[in-house]
């Protein structure tokens, strides 16, 4: 799944590559329609190797005879693909305004950030016994969570994609 989707914002990388914008932009494509064209590449992408990562578990688990933990694993990747959209709303903000090496620094940097608060948080007494995997607690209609997590994507893809445009059209080539 995160091959699928890194693949769209390496596009990115070759279009700025060896001076692509200035070509690319002689072509009738205004630097909104490319920022649409990112994103609506991002996400189809993403649900491609989604549903491909999603059809290998599912013959994996049929080829073992282990299609009993299938539903667990469905219910996992049901996250995976709200966490991969959000991970295309933070990269390729961050691959227009600093470019492929220096954004992928920014990505490390931010990562590690991440990874360091988590770490952080989990030694604070009362969150070391939280488990976000454990969905036995939930009293609310998974239907809820569920429009929960899509509003959360579409406004993150939203502010994402005006961050980019914003980007873009302050961009010189």
């Amino acid at each position: 799944m995160f091959v699928f989707s890194l693949l769209s914002c390496n596009t990115i990388s070759y279009d700025e590559y060896n001076q692509g914008y200035t070509f690319l932009f002689t072509l009738p494509v205004t630097k909104q329609v490319y920022v649409k064209e990112k994103y609506v590449l991002s996400i189809l992408t993403s649900i491609i190797g989604w549903v491909v990562g999603c059809l290998l578990a599912l013959v994996t688990m049929f080829i073992q005879n282990t299609l009993q933990s299938f539903t667990a694993v469905l219910s996992f990747s049901i996250l995976l693909l709200p966490a991969l959209l959000l991970l295309q709303c933070i990269n390729i903000p961050i691959q227009l305004k600093f470019g492929s090496e220096n954004g992928r620094n920014i990505r490390f940097l931010l990562t590690g950030g991440i990874i360091l608060a988590v770490i952080l948080l989990s030694k604070l007494p009362g969150f070391s016994t939280i488990n976000i995997l454990d969905f036995s607690s939930l009293t609310a209609p998974p239907v809820l969570y569920a429009c929960i997590i899509i509003l959360f994507v579409l406004l993150s893809l939203a502010i994402s994609y005006t961050i980019s445009s914003h980007i873009m059209n302050n961009k010189e080539f």
